[in-house]
C-alpha cells in the first residue's frame, strides 16, 4: 500500500510563517491547514499579538488542537466553493503538454 509522504511542507509553511509575521508583511493571516504540527509556531504569533485565522476544508471537523492556542477566526470553505475552485481534470500547457489530476484525487 502506498502511503503519502511528508515532504518537510508543514517546516516550510511554518517557517514562511514566522518569518512574514516577523516583518510584518500582512494585518491577517490565514492558514489554511488542519495539521496539529503548526499548533506551536501558530500559538507564538498569536501569543505576540498577531492576527491569525484558521481555513478549514473539512469543515466543523477540524483539528480541535487549533481551538485553544488563539486564533481569532476558524472558517471553513464550503464543499461547494472548493469544488469549484479545483482545476479541470485536464490541463494542456503552452507547449502542447497534457497534465492530467491524478485518478486518485478527489
Amino acid at each position: 500500500m502506498k502511503r503519502p509522504e511528508e515532504k518537510g511542507t508543514d517546516v516550510a509553511l511554518a517557517t514562511h510563517l514566522l518569518v512574514d509575521a516577523f516583518d510584518n508583511q500582512a494585518e491577517t493571516y490565514a492558514i489554511i491547514t488542519n495539521d496539529s504540527d503548526l499548533v506551536p509556531p501558530i500559538r507564538l504569533l498569536a501569543e505576540r499579538g498577531h492576527n491569525l485565522a484558521l481555513v478549514s476544508v473539512v469543515g466543523e471537523k477540524y483539528n480541535k488542537a487549533f481551538d485553544t492556542i488563539g486564533i481569532k477566526t476558524i472558517r471553513q470553505i464550503r464543499e461547494g466553493t472548493l469544488a469549484a475552485s479545483q482545476l479541470p481534470e485536464r490541463i494542456t500547457d503552452q507547449e502542447g503538454r497534457v497534465i492530467r489530476k491524478p485518478p486518485n484525487w478527489p
